[in-house]
């Protein structure tokens, strides 16, 4: 069989010394097919369908779902997002909760690999960057996938294009009692006053409901300082779940008036709390808990087992006064353990090319842990509905010399080529570069390699 995505490629079989027979990598183009496979596989909402296809209209990724099948069976999935460089002709790849294999299985790894490096290579890739769903502690497994040819990175943070290391979830098989006796004490008093308050909580399932998410994400972003998206992102994040993650929007209304939201979808076996938000006005009600402990009762009845609270800005445990403590304190009170991830890894087709990205990205790179975006401003001095800038004027932190003129000379470069796109499209009468020069000054700001 021969994929005509792109360039082209033979998916051919691959013996990989599984049983007697030989393995092959398929390329899927059906959702149904691919959702299936990777349930059974145990892996993550980040390697559905719908994620692909909500990176593919948000971000710009184009995602390739590779099957491994032996037989009649799927042993192996791995979905690859593909994003191209601006100005160059090459190309990222990344593979958000890396490969659904739930044996480790070294011969299949090996000829996996074998095959991605070929994918990779003829599509003009530097790199595959890939995180894992195995926890830190399994060493076999990142051993196997170091044997297979992926280097093992040293990031203690979620780099682009794949989440963090860190998250936290609980187990939501036992009984209701047995999870509200797990709780802090604290959440358990603020559950039951939601109640008594007149507090409702409201499950909806109608996209409309966003905009209403949306105002409380916005006002708990003016509290806290964090960074939010434009509504259409979050929208359009309710759209492509709901090709198979059953989205949820829950909202805490007192007086009819919504106080908190909780945006969750499911997948598999696993419900995940993706966004949440409140109204400052209200925020010493604490509803948020009520609207977890709503969503956890909804994910029992759905037939879930783990509560996924998604990943933490974190590397270690914090202690209390601490950056991220609070929400830490928070998740933990709900009964949520912390889990440490086994870490990321890079498939380099090409070692040149490879280690020019890579000292890029630990010099230059918006994406990188000591480079994340300050927040300059606050929602409140943003136009409604839109996003707060994140460019790299006023996101980036340089903490070198060379690294401030390196970073001056790109945005140079930028405006350079922002005025010839100005000036290839000028009207007839104007001629003036300066003027064009002008309006690429007042232009709203766009990353010159914004991959993340």
């Amino acid at each position: 069989m021969t994929s005509t995505i792109g360039v082209a490629l033979e998916v051919r079989d691959y013996p990989c010394g599984i049983g007697q027979g030989v393995a092959t990598m398929e390329l899927c183009h059906s959702a149904v097919e691919w959702d299936e496979a990777i349930q059974k596989l145990g892996g993550s909402i980040h390697q559905s369908w719908a994620w692909g296809e909500f990176k593919r209209r948000t971000q710009g990724w184009d995602p390739f779902r590779v099957l491994v099948k032996h037989g009649e069976g799927v042993r192996a999935a791995i979905q690859i997002l593909e994003r191209r460089i601006p100005f160059l002709p090459l190309r990222v790849f990344c593979a958000p909760g890396g490969i659904a294999c739930p044996s480790q299985d070294d011969a299949l790894l090996t000829e996996l690999v074998a095959w991605l490096r070929v994918f990779i290579r003829e599509r003009r890739g530097i790199l595959l960057r890939m995180d894992s769903c195995r926890l830190d502690s399994d060493s076999e497994y990142k051993v196997a996938l170091c044997r297979a040819g992926l280097r093992q990175l040293a990031d203690r943070w979620g780099v682009w294009g794949v989440p963090g290391r860190v998250t936290m979830a609980l187990d939501i098989t036992a009984c209701e009692e047995v999870l509200l006796s797990k709780m802090h004490q604290k959440h358990r008093q603020h559950i039951g006053r939601a109640s008594r308050l007149g507090i409702t909580i409201e499950v909806s399932r109608d996209p409309n409901s966003v905009e209403e998410f949306y105002s409380c994400l916005t006002g708990s972003s003016a509290r806290r300082d964090f960074h939010v998206y434009a509504l259409d992102y979050y929208a359009e994040a309710f759209r492509s779940l709901s090709l198979g993650c059953r989205p949820a929007i829950l909202l805490a209304r007192l007086e009819n008036r919504p106080v908190s939201a909780l945006f969750c979808a499911m997948f598999g076996e696993t419900c995940y709390a993706l966004f949440s938000g409140f109204d400052p006005e209200f925020s010493r009600l604490h509803s948020m808990e009520a609207l977890h402990w709503r969503a956890i009762q909804l994910a029992k009845d759905a037939g879930c087992r783990v509560y996924d609270l998604l990943h933490l800005p974190l590397v270690d445990i914090p202690h209390e006064g601490e950056p991220g403590y609070g929400l830490y304190n928070f998740k933990r009170g709900l009964g949520a353990e912390w889990r440490y991830s086994a870490g990321y890894f890079d498939l380099c087709p090409n070692p040149l090319l490879y280690q020019a990205f890579r000292f890029t990205e630990r010099k230059l790179g918006p994406w990188r842990t000591r480079w994340r975006p300050k927040q300059t401003r606050s929602c409140n001095d943003s136009p409604p509905g839109q996003p707060i800038p994140r460019t790299w004027q006023q996101g980036a932190v340089v903490h070198s010399r060379s690294g401030r003129m390196l970073l001056q000379r790109l945005e140079a470069l930028r405006l350079d080529f922002r005025c010839l796109y100005l000036l290839s499209r000028r009207p007839a009468t104007d001629s003036s570069f300066g003027a064009a020069y002008d309006r690429a000054m007042t232009a709203q700001a766009v990353p010159l390699c914004e991959i993340h």
